[in-house]
């Protein structure tokens, strides 16, 4: 039996929107990558530079995806001890994990903003034919993680209040497993 989970306010729905995002670029990066192999073997020359588009790309679909898999619950977890623990001890680790992810968001965000700057500052630009300056994809990778970052600090925090109300439940079903054992 599927239960419901809380609500999803805005951000967590645009977490999920913007995996969507990221499974396009995938997507696209594909599409580049399969035409430019025809190009180069029919034609002997590539024209989408595909291979450096699509490194960008995949960081950039990664890094949205991060945040859905908060909202998702879709991290990874040890299943067979979490099973056998006590709910109250289950939960504290959940609590664990999930301060753990914010910790690690934020520097992951901070970070990637970081290099952003320095590389607008520096006027970095790629080593390739096609020299793209790369704090462009680098801001949008590091919004990805920006975003990453906020959705895990506002799932911390819901959950808190979750706990803090008493509503287990909640609590559970946001930062607990996906399966139906939480109850």
């Amino acid at each position: 039996m599927k239960q419901e989970r809380p609500h999803l306010d805005f951000l967590q729905r645009f977490s999920v929107v913007a995996s969507w995002l990221g499974g396009v670029i995938v997507l696209a990066s594909a599409i580049a990558i399969s035409f430019d192999v025809l190009t180069r073997n029919i034609l002997g020359k590539t024209y989408l530079q595909s291979f450096e588009l699509s490194q960008y790309g995949f960081a950039i679909s990664v890094a949205f995806g991060l945040s859905a898999g908060v909202v998702g619950r879709d991290h990874i977890r040890i299943d067979v001890l979490a099973n056998v623990i006590p709910k109250n001890l289950r939960r504290i680790l959940h609590f664990i994990s999930i301060f753990s992810l914010v910790i690690i968001s934020a520097l992951l965000a901070y970070f990637a903003v970081e290099l952003t700057i320095d590389s607008y500052n520096r006027g970095a630009r790629s080593p390739t034919s096609l020299r793209l300056h790369t704090w462009i994809p680098q801001a949008v990778w590091a919004l990805g993680l920006c975003i990453f970052a906020m959705v895990s600090v506002w799932t911390l925090i819901k959950s808190v209040k979750s706990l803090v109300r008493k509503d287990h439940k909640s609590c559970d079903l946001l930062i607990g497993f996906q399966g139906s054992n939480e109850n």
